[in-house]
């Protein structure tokens, strides 16, 4: 299994968004809704790239987008920097996602609602038996990929989010990480392995 990378070109005018974050510090209520303006499109690219099919089948990414722009409040106005900016948005996306599996897994799991999505979706109760009881696949990987994650170490999880999920370059990674390019492609190796030997223990194929 190969881990998804996630490509965005580089930030528009880069000074501009750290004004822009500055001013969120100053206590400026104008400035939060230029940031979301400005990155409303890469946070709904961040939350679609990490949406099975089956997901998308049943909740709107704008919506998911709307949940990773709200849980964001309570950090924005500490960040100063666009790294960490995208480090941040891209870890909500995923954790929303991951919350909206779950949520989607449970509600399944509950006749009643089960009986509920399926009259939304226009399946007769009987119908119900003929559909794949197993989870999608994506969605599988997605659940153990992440607990995976939540069990490596905070750098480990760090600099695969930065790379994977936030699409930064190996100069920026190591500029947020502190480190050498070159000790943060080597700590970048061992998380992917400690990654993979993860999931495989958990059943994927790597």
């Amino acid at each position: 299994m190969t881990a998804k990378t996630l490509s965005f070109p580089d930030e528009p005018e880069p000074h501009n968004t750290r004004d822009i974050l500055a001013r969120i510090q100053a206590g400026d209520r104008n400035a939060i809704n230029e940031l979301y303006a400005r990155y409303e499109a890469r946070i709904l690219a961040w939350v679609r790239a990490e949406m099975g099919s089956q997901l998308a089948a049943s909740v709107q990414a704008e919506d998911l987008r709307q949940e990773v722009m709200l849980r964001s409040l309570d950090h924005v106005g500490r960040i100063t920097d666009v790294p960490h900016l995208r480090w941040l948005f891209a870890r909500l996306a995923k954790q929303v996602v991951v919350d909206a599996a779950r949520k989607r897994a449970t509600d399944k799991r509950n006749p009643e609602k089960e009986v509920a999505i399926d009259a939304e979706a226009g399946v007769e109760p009987e119908q119900r038996g003929t559909r794949p009881s197993a989870p999608a696949q994506q969605e599988e990987l997605l659940l153990l990929y992440s607990e995976c994650l939540h069990a490596m170490a905070e750098d480990h999880r760090k600099v695969l989010y930065l790379r994977h999920q936030a699409g930064m370059a190996y100069k920026d990674v190591a500029a947020e990480l502190e480190r050498s390019e070159e000790a943060a492609v080597m700590l970048l190796g061992r998380a992917e392995l400690k990654l993979k030997e993860c999931l495989r223990k958990k059943g994927m194929e790597c």
